[in-house]
């Protein structure tokens, strides 16, 4: 079978299939891998500028859910320790048992940076050094990958580097979770092995390891899993048109492997399935999953970009700023969107050429075009448009069996760089040998300029003070004010539901229990509790937390400003039972407990 985009290279195919690195010894391919991720680290670290120059202090656009993916990195490390048999038994929305389950649990993307967290305890820190790590990753993947299907270093180079800062994966920085489905372009190496001859001993461990590979990914994060179940429709499309019946064998195995796979990712995948028998709020209405929905224009839709092009995608941002939310700007950029384009007179040329024999795909150009218009069309939602009345799609069937995991739709258009990077890769690798590393210089040129600094924003956290370390150990559960803000029209306002990220962010100075929570559903008791203590200090809002064993206060003074708490510290002072604790700064912490122990259960 032939796999290369020249045949000049056929001669050292077999050595560049036992390693990334053809003649290279374990050793040093380690040291060049090594090397590459360093590299992409740094394309990382420049795109996302000033992110890194401030690592330890900010995340990225907003204190929202990047606040939220700071905890549950903070979480994860502090649970791995003190209880690694109930990590989903999280601190939020006391005494739910399976807390952590109402979000990405990102187990896996945690994991390696945990020992961040335990020398610092800077969940910040912590979510960041992750996020350049997972960009990175997912570079050093598609790097491996195009460097199989072209045997052509700078083209896998170039290939890399493209899906390392390729614009959706910016925009998507406050969302690790996303850019955390960085294992897709191995997944999809591996499975170009299950369709190459080997012995049954090899076999076996190539079934297996792409099985690991998506349990990790799911491990990761429950969308990755998703996109990469995504890649392995798009791979064996892909596999079906080339081979016809021939590609049976090739599928079985594959089908093995994602069996297998979803076997070891049980553990995290249980907890969700628990979650949503037990709570019938646990989904996401269809109004809303439409409005996450792409549409064509999406992709047209440039995210926010550096000094260099804006003058450039200026129109087109104005030409299409009417198709929506920020999550569905899907332009995959200029270099990338150029390099589609160019696939068609590739094509058409190797078509004219081909030869009798094994049949040839110019570099995997036609499982790029696979994974990228499988993306495209699972980006488009349940149905055509967003309309509750177009045709249906099929996304309408992952709505009807992962409700809840990818309720954004548009999401899946992460994957869309990563096949538009292999069309990349098979382009340059076309070009003739002497020209190919001007060739992938040129492109890696072009994407530094055009994916120049300038995009992303940050914003600071509150501070972590000794007053929010004194809560840890404290009996009973613990409430931070604001919270939900009642609604004049009934419930609580969308933007006191965000604010619960910053509590559980700053509950990673103690991880107490708290009433508290934030995620992709709030819970019922969240819900109650919030419009029964509106009126706090009251009579009927302290017996509504005794009831829920609340004992400690916290008053986050910054942000009760505004809120139906304004000023609370005065009308504290003089209510019987309450006790004042510790202070720090934009902080104070009160013991409650003989305010609400008339309704506490003895």
């Amino acid at each position: 079978m032939t796999l290369v985009a020249e045949p000049e290279h056929e001669a050292g195919s077999r050595a560049a299939s036992r390693s990334p690195f053809a003649g290279a010894g374990p050793a040093a391919a380690t040291a060049r891998l090594l090397g590459l991720f360093a590299a992409y680290a740094a394309a990382a670290a420049y795109s996302t500028w000033p992110l890194a120059r401030t690592v330890a202090r900010r995340v990225a656009f907003d204190d929202g859910d990047p606040a939220l993916s700071a905890w549950i990195i903070g979480w994860v490390a502090n649970a791995v320790v003190h209880q690694p048999l109930r990590l989903f038994s999280a601190n939020m929305f006391s005494p739910e048992p399976l807390a952590l389950a109402y979000s990405e649990n990102m187990i896996g993307l945690a994991l390696p940076v945990a020992p961040i967290f335990w020398l610092t305890g800077n969940a910040v820190l912590a979510e960041n050094v992750a996020l350049l790590a997972w960009l990175a990753t997912g570079g050093v993947c598609t790097f491996l990958l195009v460097r199989r299907l072209t045997r052509c270093r700078p083209a896998a180079f170039a290939a890399g580097l493209a899906f390392t800062i390729a614009p959706y994966r910016l925009a998507q920085i406050s969302h690790p979770h996303v850019v955390g489905a960085a294992l897709a372009p191995l997944l999809l190496l591996l499975l170009l092995r299950l369709g190459e001859p080997a012995p049954p001993a090899a076999r076996r461990r190539q079934v297996l390891a792409a099985a690991a590979v998506l349990a990790a990914q799911f491990w990761v994060s429950l969308n990755g899993g998703v996109f990469a179940l995504a890649a392995v429709a798009a791979w064996a499309i892909w596999e079906l048109a080339r081979r016809g019946r021939g590609a049976r064998p090739a599928l079985a195995r594959a089908g093995a492997a994602v069996g297998l796979g979803l076997v070891v990712a049980l553990p995290v995948l249980v907890p969700y399935a628990v979650l949503r028998a037990q709570n019938t709020r646990y989904y996401h209405p269809t109004e809303e999953v439409r409005f996450f929905s792409a549409t064509p224009g999406s992709y047209l839709t440039p995210f926010a970009d550096g000094p260099a092009v804006s003058a450039v995608k200026g129109p087109l941002a104005r030409r299409f700023q009417g198709q929506g939310y920020w999550e569905k700007a899907l332009f995959p950029g200029f270099v990338l969107t150029g390099s589609a384009l160019a696939v068609v007179p590739l094509v058409m040329r190797r078509r004219r050429r081909r030869r009798p024999g094994p049949p040839a795909d110019g570099g995997g150009i036609g499982l790029g075009v696979s994974v990228s218009a499988v993306a495209a069309l699972l980006s488009f939602g349940p149905r055509w448009g967003g309309r509750s009345d177009g045709l249906l799609l099929p996304f309408a069937l992952i709505e009807q069996f992962f409700s809840g995991v990818a309720r954004v739709p548009a999401r899946f258009g992460v994957l869309v760089p990563l096949g538009l990077s292999v069309c990349l890769g098979a382009l340059v690798a076309a070009v003739r040998p002497a020209r190919r590393a001007a060739a992938g210089a040129a492109v890696v040129v072009a994407l530094l300029v055009e994916l120049a600094p300038g995009a992303v924003t940050t914003v600071p956290l509150p501070p972590l003070t000794d007053a929010h370390r004194a809560v840890a150990g404290r009996p009973g559960a613990v409430l931070a004010l604001p919270v939900g803000i009642a609604h004049p029209d009934g419930g609580v306002t969308a933007e006191s539901i965000t604010g619960e990220a910053l509590h559980m962010y700053l509950s990673t100075a103690h991880f107490a229990p708290m009433v508290n929570g934030y995620g992709a559903y709030q819970t019922d008791e969240w819900f109650e509790m919030s419009l029964a203590i509106q009126d706090l200090p009251s009579a009927a809002a302290f017996a509504d937390l005794g009831r829920r064993d609340v004992r400690t206060l916290i008053v986050q003074t910054d942000l009760v400003r505004g809120t139906p708490w304004a000023r609370i510290e005065d009308r504290l002072r003089s209510w019987s039972g309450v006790r004042e604790i510790a202070r720090g700064r934009g902080v104070v912490v009160y013991d409650i407990e003989e305010a609400a122990r008339p309704s506490r259960p003895s």
